[in-house]
């Protein structure tokens, strides 16, 4: 079962960081692109949530992070510091995953299927 929610920022954990193996191909990088988008978060809000896997083994566990690592640095980035980041509140899904493969499994589905972004043209387009 998949469920919306918010996570304080500060549980959560960069999918490449579990302990068993990475949950997601990439790997955060790309200082000027995080930069930006913590700008456009900081003006408009963070529009698409994070989605997160728990492994159950307890509430002291991190959430892993199987989509969405680039908003998460840029949340981090944006929150300061620690204690910006246990006070920061993210809407995540939690995403329902038997196991680290299963998880990894839903973090390829969720971008093997984005398309490039005409933004601008179809913006302009419409007015």
């Amino acid at each position: 079962m998949t469920m919306q929610s918010l996570k304080k920022l500060s549980a959560l954990e960069f999918g490449h960081k579990h302990p068993s193996g990475s949950i997601n191909d990439r790997v955060t990088g790309h200082d000027a692109e995080i930069k930006a988008l913590a700008a456009n978060i900081s003006a408009h809000g963070l529009i698409q949530p994070l989605a997160v896997w728990g492994n159950g083994s307890g509430k002291s566990d991190p959430y892993y992070v199987i989509a969405g690592n680039r908003r998460m640095a840029a949340l981090l980035l944006h929150a300061k510091d620690k204690a910006g980041a246990e006070k920061m509140d993210v809407p995540v899904i939690e995403i329902d995953a038997m196991d680290i493969t299963d998880a990894l499994d839903k973090a390829q589905s969720a971008n093997f299927f984005h398309l490039p972004c005409d933004c601008f043209g179809t913006a302009t387009n419409d007015l």
